[in-house]
C-alpha cells in the first residue's frame, strides 16, 4: 500500500526490525525470502504503471483447469491447448477444444 519504492523499503525495514529476536521463525523465513529477491520485489515501484502477475496467475489457473477437465492429458498437450487455443485463453470461458461448453 506504499505509494513509492523508498516508502515500501522503509516499511519493510521497520517491519523486519520489529520482529522479536527469538521465535517467529515463519516470519524470519519470509524476511530471508524477501532479501533473496529484494531487487525484483521492489522493482514493482519502478514501472511507469502498476504491473502485477495477475495475468500469469490467471493463465496458470487455466492450465490447472485443463488438467482437471482433461484427465490423462500430458503436460505438453495441456500447455499446447492453453497457449494455442484462442477460446481457452479467455478467462472464465469454460471451453475446451472440440467439446463445446463445459459445466463446472
Amino acid at each position: 500500500d506504499e505509494p513509492d519504492k523508498q516508502s515500501a523499503q522503509n516499511a519493510f525495514e521497520a517491519w523486519e526490525n520489529s520482529l522479536p529476536p527469538y521465535g517467529m521463525e515463519p516470519f524470519k523465513k519470509l524476511v530471508k525470502t524477501v532479501h533473496n529477491h529484494y531487487d525484483d520485489i521492489f522493482a514493482y515501484w519502478d514501472a511507469p504503471f502498476s504491473i502485477t502477475n495477475g495475468y500469469t496467475e490467471g493463465l496458470n489457473g487455466l492450465i490447472k483447469m485443463s488438467n482437471r477437465l482433461g484427465r490423462g492429458y500430458s503436460y505438453d498437450i495441456i500447455r499446447a491447448k492453453t497457449l494455442y487455443f484462442k477460446e481457452a485463453r479467455k478467462v472464465g470461458s469454460g471451453i475446451r477444444a472440440g467439446r463445446g461448453k463445459v459445466e463446472y
